[in-house]
Order: C-alpha cells, then sequence, then structure tokens
C-alpha cells in the first residue's frame, strides 16, 4: 500500500503540522490520533490546502509534554514518528521550557557530582561517565521541569571524562556538555574539574584606578603570535605571554585584549602544524587546550590561564577577551545542534541565516542562548578576573542580551569593559534589535569599533590604493575634527565613550602593508605610522592598538591570515631595530595618560573647547583654551600636517614646543613664534 502520512511536526504545544498524501483516502474518512508508550489520543483536524499533497494541522485537547517519544497515526494504520524540532521556534517554546538555574553542568563534590543538561526535546539521556581507562558507564539521567535532565554520581570523580547521550526525535546523539568547564586533549570529552582548586592562585588588583572607558589604552594580541617566536621558557602559550609581559609594561597599555581563548575547533592540542585565530568557536566556557603547556592535563589550562590574569594585573595591566559567541563552528555537528536541533540558530524563511559568513547566526533573542551567553560572561569575570569582552560581530547580538550582559558584568566587576563590531549585520533580527552602532543610543554602557575613523585616516580598508588623511587626502580634512572628537559631532555616536578608534586590528592589512602599497618608501611609511599613531592617541575617545602596529609590522601584502601559519608573528627582532618606534608609542601612551584632554568624555564641552583652523597649505590647528584640558597652560595648539612637504606656520603669540615626533619635551621647551611643520606629523604647542 502506498504510504500516505508522510510527516508530522509540532509546531506548538497544541498543535501538529501533518503532510498528508490524499490521493487515494478522502480526508475527511480519515483520523489521526497521537501516540506514545502510554497513551492513544484523538486529534482534531483543520485541512489547509486541498491539493494532491495536504497540509493538515491538528489539534491536541491536552499540552502536548515533551520528554516523550510520540507517534501520530491514522486510523489507515500508518504512524510517523512527531518531529519536535520545528517547535522551538514558536514563542511559547521559551515561556514553556526556559530554566533559570544556575546549576547547569558538572557541579563537583569529592563525594559526588551532580550533572544537570538542559534538553527539552529529549525523550531520554544518558551520562557516559568514564570508569577506567579506556571504559565508560551509562547512568540514566531523570527528567526534570523545564526539559532539565539530573543525575547525581556518587565518589570522588575529579578529571573524569563524560559525555551525554541524547535521544531527540528517536535518534541518538552523543554530546559534550554545553556548560562543561574542561575538556579532554582535542576535545573529545567533557571532564569534571574542580574550580576550586582555582582560588589558591590569588586574585591581584591593578593598581591603577580605571574610572571610564576613556582611561583604556587597549593592545590586540593573539597569544601564539606574541609569543611564538620569541626567546623564552614557554613559547604559543599562556605562560609564554607572562614571560613577554614586560614589553606591554614597557609601553604602558592599560588593557591587553586576547583573540579567543575559549576552545576552538581546527588547531590540534598537540601538533602544532595547525593554527586559528580561534574564531572557530565549540565552547562557551572550556579553555583551548593548544595554548597550554600541558594540553593533555585539563586542568593546567584553567589554571595556566588565571596565572596569566593574575600577573598581568600585578603589572597593572587589565585583561579583556575577544569572545564569539555570534556563531559556532559547523553548526550541522556541533552539541547545540545535537542537544536541541535549531534552537541555537537563527532561521529565515527555512533556513539557518548566515550574515556571520560561518555557516550560522546564534539566536541570542532566545532565553536559553541568551543565557548561555551571559553565564559564559559571568564564568569568566568570577573565575579568571577577567576585565573585559571584545564581542566579535556584535551587530548579530540582540540589544536585550548585551545590556543584561553589560548589568550582570559590572554588577560583578564596576570597572568593566564591554565593547564590539557593532556593524551592520543582514541577519533575520529587527534593525531596532540588533546591537549594532545604529542603535548606540540604546547600549549606553557599550563601545563600538569605529570604522570611520579607521577609514579616514589611513584610507579606505578595502580599497588599498585608497589615501586616507595620514598620506595627504586633504578631501578628509573636513571631517578630521569629528574623529578627533570621538565622532560626537557627526552624531555616529551619542558619547565620547562610545567610540573605539583604531588604524588596524587583526583583521585585513596592517598599517604598514597599506601605506606600503600607497607611499612604497618605507623610511616615509615608518615616519606616517608615527604620525597615525599620535593622531590615534591624542583623539577623544578609547585608542586601541594592534600588535606590531607601533613598530611598522607586515602581513607581507595578506589580510583575511586567520589560519596562516607565522605570517601573524610579532617580529622580535623587529622590535630591536625599530626601538625608536616602541619609544615613541611608549611615549605617546605616557603623553595621553598625563593630560585630561584626551580623556574628556563631555560632549557638551566639545563645542565650545576646540577652535579648528585649517591653512590653506592644508595643515590643521586645533586650539584649546580651557586650562582645566590645557596641561596647567594658558592654550595648548596641536599643529597637524598630513601633507608631504613642510609647511610653515606663524603665530601671534609665543609658544613652547611640548611635543613633537622626537616625542615629549620633558625639559623646558624651545620658545618659537614661527615654525616649521615637518610632513605628515602632529606637534604639541603650550602657551602660558
Amino acid at each position: 500500500m502506498r504510504k500516505n502520512l508522510l510527516n508530522a511536526t509540532l509546531v506548538s504545544s497544541h498543535e501538529i503540522s501533518v503532510i498528508y498524501l490524499s490521493n487515494f483516502y478522502s480526508i475527511d474518512d480519515v483520523d489521526f490520533f497521537l501516540t506514545s508508550n502510554d497513551f492513544k489520543r484523538p486529534l482534531k483536524k483543520e485541512q489547509k490546502s486541498r491539493q494532491s499533497i495536504t497540509e493538515i494541522i491538528l489539534h491536541s485537547d491536552e499540552e502536548i509534554e515533551l520528554g516523550k517519544d510520540y507517534k501520530v497515526e491514522t486510523s489507515e494504520e500508518e504512524s510517523v514518528y512527531l518531529d519536535l524540532d520545528e517547535f522551538v521556534s514558536h514563542p511559547e517554546f521559551d515561556d514553556l521550557y526556559s530554566y533559570n538555574g544556575d546549576d547547569l553542568g558538572s557541579t563537583y563534590s569529592k563525594k559526588e557530582t551532580i550533572f544537570k543538561l538542559w534538553s527539552p526535546l529529549a525523550d531520554h539521556v544518558t551520562l557516559k561517565l568514564e570508569k577506567g581507562e579506556n571504559s565508560f558507564t551509562n547512568y540514566e539521567m531523570t527528567r526534570q521541569d523545564r526539559g532539565v535532565y539530573y543525575v547525581k554520581v556518587k565518589g570522588d570523580l575529579f578529571l573524569k571524562k563524560y559525555k551525554y547521550v541524547v535521544r531527540v526525535n528517536g535518534r541518538e546523539k552523543e554530546i559534550n556538555d554545553p556548560y562543561g568547564k574542561a575538556v579532554s586533549v582535542n576535545s573529545t570529552h567533557s571532564v569534571v574539574v574542580d574550580l576550586s582548586i582555582l582560588e589558591k592562585i590569588k586574585k591581584e588588583k591593578p593598581k591603577s584606578e580605571f574610572k571610564s572607558y576613556v582611561d583604556a589604552i587597549i593592545y590586540e594580541l593573539h597569544i601564539r603570535d606574541f609569543t611564538e617566536t620569541a626567546n623564552i621558557e614557554n613559547p604559543g602559550t599562556y605562560l609564554g605571554l607572562i614571560e613577554k609581559a614586560d614589553y606591554l609594561q614597557k609601553l604602558g597599555i592599560t588593557h591587553v585584549q586576547l583573540l579567543p581563548v575559549l576552545d576552538s575547533a581546527t588547531v590540534d592540542d598537540i601538533v602544532k602544524d595547525t593554527y586559528n585565530w580561534g574564531y572557530d568557536v565549540l565552547s562557551f566556557f572550556a579553555l583551548e587546550g593548544s595554548l597550554s603547556s600541558l594540553p593533555e592535563d585539563p586542568l593546567s589550562r584553567l589554571l595556566e590561564f588565571k596565572t596569566l590574569v593574575s600577573e598581568l594585573h600585578k603589572r597593572d595591566i587589565r585583561v579583556n577577551l575577544d569572545v564569539v559567541y555570534n556563531h559556532i563552528y559547523d553548526y550541522v555537528h556541533h552539541d547545540f545542534q545535537k542537544n536541541v536541533p535549531f534552537y541555537y540558530f537563527r532561521k529565515y524563511k527555512n533556513r539557518i541565516c548566515n550574515a556571520s559568513g560561518c555557516g550560522n547566526d546564534i539566536a541570542t533573542e532566545r532565553k536559553m542562548v541568551s543565557k548561555i551567553i551571559i553565564d559564559s560572561v559571568k564564568y569568566l569575570i568570577e573565575t579568571f578576573d577577567v576585565d573585559g569582552f571584545r564581542f566579535d560581530l556584535m551587530g548579530l547580538i540582540d540589544v536585550d542580551t548585551m545590556n543584561k550582559i553589560y548589568a550582570e558584568a559590572k554588577a560583578l566587576k564596576e570597572d568593566i569593559m564591554i565593547y564590539g563590531e557593532g556593524w551592520h549585520m543582514g541577519t533575520n533580527l529587527p534593525e531596532d534589535m540588533k546591537a549594532s552602532m545604529v542603535n548606540a543610543d540604546k547600549l549606553p554602557g557599550i563601545a563600538f569599533f569605529n570604522d570611520t575613523f579607521r577609514d579616514l585616516v589611513k584610507g579606505s580598508t578595502f580599497d588599498k590604493l585608497e589615501k586616507g588623511y595620514i598620506s595627504g587626502n586633504l578631501e578628509y580634512k573636513n571631517q578630521v575634527e569629528k574623529v578627533f572628537t570621538g565622532s560626537v559631532l557627526n552624531h555616529k555616536f551619542s558619547r565620547v565613550d562610545q567610540s573605539l578608534n583604531y588604524l588596524e586590528c587583526h583583521d585585513n592589512q596592517t598599517l604598514y602593508d597599506k601605506l606600503m602599497a600607497i607611499h612604497d618608501d618605507e623610511e616615509e611609511v615608518l615616519k606616517i605610522i608615527k604620525f597615525a599613531n599620535s593622531l590615534l592617541l591624542f583623539s577623544l575617545g578609547i585608542p586601541f592598538i594592534h600588535m606590531g602596529q607601533e613598530i611598522g609590522l607586515s602581513k607581507f601584502g595578506l589580510d583575511n591570515t586567520y589560519n596562516v601559519i607565522k605570517v601573524n608573528n610579532m617580529d622580535w627582532d623587529l622590535v630591536e631595530k625599530r626601538s625608536d618606534m616602541v619609544n615613541y608609542m611608549a611615549n605617546l601612551i605616557k603623553v595621553r595618560k598625563s593630560v585630561e584632554l584626551p580623556r574628556l568624555e563631555d560632549i557638551n564641552l566639545i563645542d565650545v573647547l576646540f577652535d579648528f583652523f585649517y591653512l590653506p597649505s592644508g595643515v590643521l590647528t586645533i586650539a584649546i583654551r580651557d586650562e582645566r584640558f590645557t596641561y596647567g597652560h594658558k592654550k595648548v595648539l596641536f599643529i597637524i600636517n598630513p601633507t608631504e612637504k613642510v609647511q610653515p606656520v606663524e603665530f601671534d603669540e609665543f609658544f613652547k614646543l611640548y611635543f613633537s615626533p622626537a616625542g615629549l619635551i620633558e625639559s623646558k621647551g624651545l620658545i618659537i613664534k614661527n615654525f616649521i611643520a615637518a610632513p605628515h606629523s602632529l606637534v604639541i604647542l603650550t602657551e602660558d
């Protein structure tokens, strides 16, 4: 007999959609039933279309509770398993099954360990727990309220491996614990860990106060890139960064931003012939093993990372983490998809959204997705004492989740930093719900990478030959004052402390490579880099420096180098060779820290504080006359020459030289009335 009942899908707690081939029977003659192991319940039918293939909506008088193995049967003795996947998209799913507890994952004590997994679609879950070497014991888990499965196992399970076996829609899948805090080598299993062991590493408090985002000077690096070629004991590791922390301390930066350190997919923990920045995320909790000196030991990476944070704090350097919550690696095979199919991923017209370009967009607007992200942020603060988060592709995350993250993080740490990539992303989320720059006013505690600053100052990132302001493109001259003052005058932001100003980051070409494509003269390019860095450090907002930017590091013209071995490495020989550039950056940072002006937040003062004047030669002068912001002087002048020529500047008053391309003038500066501005230079003059 030809099969007429093709499929059945749960679309709400009382409705089932079935597809029925109606060539052979009149729908009116067919009855439908919902069956499980312990009941058979009639369903009311509502035909939606009368064609050879008919969609029928079936209604159940009683709520269809998840956690059972359901079938839909007909009076013609046909049956199919009830597919539960579509129900996760119905608004009532979150209302019925979201869980507010803080005990998901494994909770260890010497006497017993409690395991909890949120898996509301599953009708059966088993804990597969390591018994001995290469042997495992199965423990059936009990379903509790809101789709949480639970089991308590007696005994000391410290460092025991485990997985969950989840049965959804009649199919069993093995998964790691989505809330697992530790994993085995190459993430084959979750591992029970005693987090109290980390308490022996004292939390150190940075000595300097951090009152505002504009106090920050952020330095971005990848742990492996920064340390792999260094002459140290532990290259390429958490511990290796401790060995090279003196360099960061010498620069004077306030925050180091680490490219992703959470567990990722494509780098082998043991074999060092694979490389990735870490945006191929696997876990929101477990740390990456390839950065540990002992990747075979699940506890070592936790101890080493907490030690790293503590040691950086001792050097008065705070630690921000680059976190990837907008997508995961290979969603089809990821634990999220195996556990609660299609819940964690945003869809449009029955397809997974892919604005991330990585095959999926995480559906942060759903309660349990938002929860796991917030729980991850809280865990990283509470366990490792980190100081801030840079959100990858933040425009894919919803506004409510980002504001909750900020509130929860700030409750744990008053001087937390939250910022990210606020690009407009074409994902299936209403525009007013996206955590993008156009909604900056809805995200008052969150800062954004300012691509206007980047592209105006250095030229378009995506047109490699376009000149920016620092290369003499005077078409941009009237916009310089707007980015110099934190992009509030052009209404990009409503607050100065939302503007994260930068010239380069791990993505795209380095500043050196961009400028070499335009100028093809290394000596000139290195001068322009110093000029660009001075604009960056003296602009209002938050300065962000990419590793090696201070010395003109090259990626040999490449840009998307996320998986290219060695090309992203710090060149420590070049650090020695260009020590003058390192000292210049340290000098810039010292000056920025010493004066109030670059840390100005009050946008109401900007219009009255600054006088901008453009000379016919292209030179820009910026005058400030308020002694609260003029280093104790009557007046301060910035002289900015973006051109390739020396430019004479005449004044009505006498000024002292305070800062020049040679650096900070510590003693009494040269008294001048006429000044020659060098090509591609920024100079600060003061009037007493």
